[in-house]
C-alpha cells in the first residue's frame, strides 16, 4: 500500500485514497502540485519580514490577513512570479488597431478593467519582499474593492480576519479559473450546470486549494 504521502506526490490530488474520501480526483488541472512542495521551503533561505501596511481606517484585519500570506512560502513564492498577472494581461489586452476600408485608422474596443484580487496581491507581495521599501506600504485598491470581495464589507468598518480570509481565498480560487486555457474551463460542458461541475472541479486544482486546500471528513 502507497502511503498517503507517496499518493500526493503521484497523483497531485489527496493525501488520501479517492475512494476513501469519496472524492474523485479532478481530470484536469490548473497548477500541478509538484512545484508547491519546492517551494516549501524559502529559494535562498529564510526571508526577512519586508515592510508593514498603512492602516487606511480600521483596515487592520485586513493588513494582518495579507502579511500572513505573503510570508507562507509556497503560495508567496508562485504570486511572485507574477505568472497570473501576464495570463491576465494576455486575455484581458485590447486588439491592434483596425484599419478601416479607407485606409483609415479603426478604434481599440475598450475593455473596463475590474478588480483582480490575484493580480493585485502579487503587486503587492512582489514590493512586500523586493527589499527597497523605506516605509510601509498601502493595500489602497484590496481596500477600495473591498466589497467585490464581499457584499457586506464596509470599507471604514472593522471586519472580522477570518470571514475576510475566506472571501478573499475564494476569491483567489476563481480568478486562477478565469485565466485558465479556454480548452480547460469549458471541457465540452453543454449547460451552466456541467460547466459549475467544472469551475468546482478545477477551483481545487488553483494555487489556493493547491497550498491551503482540504477536505473535512
Amino acid at each position: 500500500n502507497r502511503t498517503g504521502q507517496q499518493k500526493l506526490k503521484e497523483d497531485g490530488y489527496s493525501y488520501d485514497d479517492e475512494q476513501e474520501v469519496g472524492l474523485p480526483p479532478p481530470s484536469k488541472s490548473i497548477f500541478q502540485l509538484d512545484p508547491f512542495y519546492e517551494w516549501l521551503q524559502w529559494k535562498g533561505g529564510p526571508r526577512r519580514p519586508g515592510p508593514g501596511l498603512y492602516n487606511l481606517g480600521n483596515s487592520c484585519y485586513l493588513n494582518a490577513t495579507l502579511q500572513c500570506l505573503a510570508y507562507v512560502p509556497p503560495l508567496a513564492q508562485h504570486l511572485l512570479r507574477g505568472l497570473h498577472s501576464r495570463r491576465h494581461q494576455q486575455m484581458t489586452s485590447p486588439p491592434p488597431t483596425t484599419t478601416s476600408p479607407h485606409g483609415q485608422p479603426g478604434h481599440h474596443h475598450h475593455h473596463h478593467h475590474q478588480f483582480n484580487a490575484m493580480v493585485e496581491l502579487e503587486q503587492l507581495f512582489s514590493r512586500m519582499h523586493s527589499g527597497l521599501s523605506q516605509g510601509p506600504l498601502s493595500p489602497k485598491v484590496l481596500v477600495a474593492n473591498l466589497r467585490s470581495l464581499g457584499r457586506h464589507f464596509c470599507v471604514g468598518r472593522q471586519e472580522d480576519a477570518q470571514e475576510f480570509l475566506v472571501h478573499l481565498l475564494t476569491a483567489m480560487a476563481s480568478c486562477d479559473v478565469r485565466v485558465a486555457p479556454k480548452k480547460l474551463r469549458h471541457q465540452g460542458a453543454a449547460n451552466r450546470g456541467e460547466r459549475e461541475k467544472v469551475r468546482r472541479s478545477l477551483e481545487m486544482t488553483s494555487s489556493v486549494h493547491r497550498v491551503l486546500g482540504g477536505h473535512l471528513r
